[in-house]
């Protein structure tokens, strides 16, 4: 392992001063070195492992070198993951020389000193794969949204494992969501980098399988013992992620990659989603605001045909929010029948502080709150409809809609804030003190935080009939259901 005593240097930058204890520089190195052996003439005579071949070498009797020094013939290899020190007293870094000419040599653990001389803040966990805690991955795209909440709050809720993250990359503008991928530990509000990689063979969608993206996987799963996968999205991933080898569960969150339109009504019971109905629903669909690149039927009908034969093949573990995401799914694809499927409503973490009580005043003109993103059928669609009628009696206030929003900028009585940080979410609907809240999907919602977030808050909701929202809404008793459409 590395260590203080050891010649070929500490994993710090030269005169950059460390107040970091050696357990701390141990974890940032099994966190952040490369799985490789660095060739050296020198070890740590406080902890080196003899192969029996070095050890008979050693009994015939050394040269006189100086402790940690090795003989010419002899060479030995350093594992950067490990650092070994004394506890308590923090470790320096070496000075800057006095003369900076000549120029020193790169040190075989320059890269490592920089990926260290950049961490800001401490990682959230300890030694993932040598602390006793199963290591679960999760696999997802770096959308934010739903599905990464579901990945923070499993972790927060979650002492018995050590979560790591593995995003997909990429860039909405050019519709390619699998340029690059990162692998962070999951913290309390984010991911804590590790390592990224770039993809040479970019993935735009998803793909079938990737040699690259194999290897790439089997490695990370090695190198900090991973025992069970679970995926949340396979956007910008390949279907490589389903038969790793290990225990695998897929979250359906949503019904990609069963169907490329992301905003269809998946609870109608009068619609097709078999591959047949594909090619209308794509030609019925805007391709311009598609965050798809391919409108073919034959690439999406092959990606489908080919998703499901590993969930079959590879027998995975489904589990869903609600039981009409579970039953729209086992109509979509009667295939998934035998697999297990279990519906596990998602929870909430609480709030860093506990949420003030609203206050009952009277304000004259009701004001109603839509909270989180409005985009298509999550609301956007009714708010155009119904947005007229609704202002001439009632202020709105669309909390955190995201772009979306921006298209009832200048609206009379509608206010619109894009974004928001969550734990400042109970002040903000403390302030606006709103008398309801609508959920004016379209389309029926897979679960819906925001609705968990209202009541938490104290905010009775108003949500169309659709969806979770008929498990959910004890109509009349913990909210309101109305039909979907602008007159109700």
């Amino acid at each position: 392992p590395l260590g203080s005593g050891l010649a070929l240097g500490l994993p710090l930058v030269a005169g950059n001063g460390s107040d970091r204890p050696a357990e701390t520089i141990d974890q940032l190195c099994c966190l952040l070195a490369e799985r490789v052996r660095i060739p050296t003439h020198h070890y740590l005579p406080q902890a080196a492992l003899w192969r029996s071949s070095a050890r008979q070498q050693l009994a015939l009797g050394w040269p006189t070198l100086p402790a940690g020094q090795l003989p010419d013939a002899v060479t030995a290899e350093c594992c950067p993951q490990m650092f070994v020190g004394r506890r308590g007293p923090s470790i320096t870094g070496p000075a800057l020389a006095e003369d900076p000419k000549p120029i020193a040599p790169d040190s075989p653990l320059s890269w490592l000193q920089l990926r260290i001389a950049a961490v800001a803040s401490p990682p959230p966990c300890a030694l993932p794969g040598f602390d006793g805690k199963p290591v679960i991955l999760h696999v997802l795209h770096d959308w934010g949204g739903g599905v990464e909440r579901f990945v923070l709050d499993l972790a927060a809720g979650d002492r018995q494992h050590t979560h790591l993250a593995l995003q997909s990359r990429g860039q909405f503008s050019r519709r390619c969501y699998g340029e690059s991928l990162r692998l962070g530990v999951v913290g309390e509000s984010g991911f804590w980098p590790i390592r990224s990689w770039p993809l040479a063979a970019t993935i735009a969608d998803t793909v079938t399988t990737d040699a690259s993206y194999r290897q790439l996987l089997t490695t990370l799963i090695s190198d900090f013992s991973v025992s069970a996968v679970i995926v949340s999205s396979l956007i910008g991933h390949s279907l490589d992620a389903l038969h790793c080898g290990l225990p695998t569960t897929f979250i359906c969150h949503d019904y990609y990659p069963l169907w490329p339109v992301l905003h269809a009504d998946f609870g109608d019971p009068s619609l097709a989603f078999d591959p047949a109905s594909m090619a209308s629903a794509l030609a019925d669909a805007d391709a311009s605001t598609s965050p798809f690149q391919s409108q073919e039927v034959r690439h999406w009908s092959a990606l489908r045909e080919h998703f499901l034969d590993d969930l079959v093949r590879y027998k995975i573990a489904l589990a869903a929010p609600s039981d009409c995401v579970r039953r729209n799914w086992l109509r979509i694809a009667p295939v998934l029948a035998d697999n297990r499927f279990a519906v596990i409503p998602h929870g909430l973490r609480p709030f860093p502080e506990p949420p003030p009580a609203l206050p009952q005043t009277q304000h004259g003109r009701l004001r109603l709150l839509v909270l989180g993103r409005i985009q298509g059928g999550k609301a956007e669609q009714l708010l155009h409809a119904a947005v007229a009628d609704i202002t001439r009696y009632a202020d709105l206030y669309l909390l955190g809609c995201g772009a979306a929003g921006q298209a009832f900028f200048g609206q009379a009585h509608v206010h619109v804030l894009l974004d928001y940080d969550r734990a400042a979410l109970p002040g903000l609907v403390a302030t606006l003190q709103p008398d309801a809240a609508l959920l004016p999907a379209t389309v029926a919602e897979s679960f819906s935080y925001p609705l968990s977030e209202l009541w938490a808050l104290g905010v009775p909701p108003i949500a169309t009939r659709l969806g979770s929202f008929v498990e959910r809404i004890a109509d009349g008793v913990n909210g309101l259901l109305i039909a979907p459409n602008a007159a109700a």
